[in-house]
């Protein structure tokens, strides 16, 4: 693994985590989890539960950093930098929804 290359993507997972400790004195202790189709609340829950939403970066990098090790083709190692910018859009889009 290149530091280098991984210390972007590696921003990017803790990222949405300082954004919450900044936020978390104003969260209210109930929030609302879920949405009906017509955008009524239907689900609460404590502000807890943002924990695990700001894990899904961190839980997409690992997934990604598993992945090639369990390619039996190898053939996400012959991508090349395609894969790093792949690995990098990904987390970058789960961050950003764990800080919307």
């Amino acid at each position: 693994m290149n530091l280098k290359k991984e210390l972007p993507i590696l921003i990017l997972c803790v990222l949405p985590i300082f954004y919450l400790g900044y936020i978390w004195d104003s969260l209210p202790n109930k929030i609302p989890t879920h949405w009906n189709i017509k955008g009524e609340i239907d689900g609460w829950g404590s502000k807890n539960s943002t924990f695990f939403l700001t894990s899904f970066p961190v839980f997409t990098y690992l997934m990604l950093l598993i992945i090639p090790k369990i390619d039996p083709k190898n053939k996400l190692t012959q991508m090349g930098k395609k894969y790093t910018h792949l690995k990098f859009m990904l987390v970058a889009f789960m961050s950003v929804l764990a800080i919307g």
